[in-house]
């Protein structure tokens, strides 16, 4: 009877392996198995984290971030140079081209900051 037993955890871990080996990225998400208790972070969760904490964004590295997020597939360390370019485009317009500039934030972007940098700017003109 213990036989048994022994045999059916046996069956079952092997079973659990082949699972793991065919899929792997069904058992490396935020959750175990039975989805309640949240499972210890991958690595790569890890460092994105730690990148990610540790990063100080100015008008000088903020493309280089914003490229290094992306490049490595780091959502957080994404928004965050995004946000930044976004609230500081006019000063990024002083340190960067604007070829270098429609480059990494895409043409697209870029016109449409450009655009509402330069209307902010009338209208600041206007108050004075």
């Amino acid at each position: 009877h213990g036989s048994q037993a022994g045999c059916r955890r046996q069956r079952e871990a092997m079973e659990v392996e082949a699972r793991v080996i065919q899929e792997p990225s069904s058992m490396a998400g935020n959750r175990t198995s039975d989805n309640h208790t949240p499972a210890v972070p991958t690595l790569l969760e890890l460092c994105c984290r730690t990148v990610d904490s540790l990063t100080i964004i100015n008008l000088d590295n903020a493309l280089d971030v914003l490229h290094f997020g992306r490049s490595h597939s780091i959502p957080a360390l994404i928004q965050r140079g995004e946000a930044f370019i976004v609230n500081s485009f006019s000063g990024l317009t002083t340190k960067h081209s604007s070829d270098t500039l429609a480059a990494v934030i895409g043409e697209p972007s870029y016109s449409r900051l450009r655009r509402e940098a330069e209307e902010l700017a009338e209208q600041t003109a206007k108050l004075r």
